[in-house]
């Protein structure tokens, strides 16, 4: 079946996955074959679903089955999802950012942030215990130092979010992790639509016109920690729960 379709599925495909799509088309068969569940769904729907998938995980450039991009049972048919770490992938490709900075907010820090005013959330981590996770945010920085829009993983949208994911509430599921990466990885989600993305590396942009004229600086004494950078060529991402 996969065969079958390997030219509109090629047609798909970014032009560094075109170069070797044979290669690109035994991952998606791979990924299949070795999860039972997946193939009895591929028997079922006659790879109605598959396809789908596969299409949507060609157009965004990844490799199916990857941590970038995972093939999933969800009721009868498989469903393509692509994780955090593509979302990345594809924003670090555009070639207008140097890194993707996401931080978890804690009960306990001291936390504003008004879209209107603030070129990013004013945010204090509290001393010592610092609480349970709340809240997330995440943003871009250009080449120069500037930072793309802001946006917040707030606590109605966590909830709504982990509501979705089976299994949350046990002591197993990552969303009780209490360094907060679950928050994390639901602010990255919220930031794709706002930022630049490319389904295959570009050569590095800087902002111009109207672009570069609305651009503001991040505060001289805003200070970005090693561990708030994800930036997957560093593997700096954290792997736990990828699929809640």
């Amino acid at each position: 079946m996969v065969a079958r379709y390997k030219h509109q599925l090629g047609t798909v495909l970014p032009a560094v996955l075109r170069k070797d799509p044979d290669r690109w088309l035994m991952a998606a068969e791979n990924a299949v074959r070795k999860n039972p569940d997946l193939l009895a769904v591929v028997k079922a729907d006659q790879g109605a679903s598959l396809m789908r998938a596969l299409v949507d995980c060609a157009r965004l450039g990844h490799e199916p089955g990857s941590k970038d991009f995972y093939l999933i049972k969800r009721g009868n048919a498989i469903s393509g999802e692509e994780s955090y770490r593509g979302i990345i992938r594809r924003v670090l490709n555009s070639g207008f950012y140097r890194s993707v900075v996401a931080r978890t907010v804690f009960a306990n820090d001291t936390y504003s942030f008004d879209p209107v005013t603030d070129i990013v959330p004013n945010h204090v981590p509290a001393e010592g215990d610092r609480g349970k996770p709340v809240s997330a945010y995440a943003f871009a920085i250009h080449w120069d130092g500037t930072p793309s829009t802001v946006t917040e993983a707030t606590p109605e949208r966590i909830a709504s979010a982990k509501a979705k994911s089976f299994g949350h509430d046990k002591p197993s599921s990552p969303w009780q992790n209490p360094t907060g990466v679950m928050f994390r990885k639901t602010a990255i989600k919220e930031l794709e639509p706002f930022v630049h993305v490319a389904p295959e590396p570009q050569p590095r942009r800087d902002l111009g016109g109207l672009e570069a004229a609305a651009a503001r600086a991040l505060p001289a004494d805003y200070d970005i920690v090693d561990d708030d950078v994800l930036d997957i060529t560093e593997d700096q991402i954290a792997e736990a729960g990828e699929l809640e």
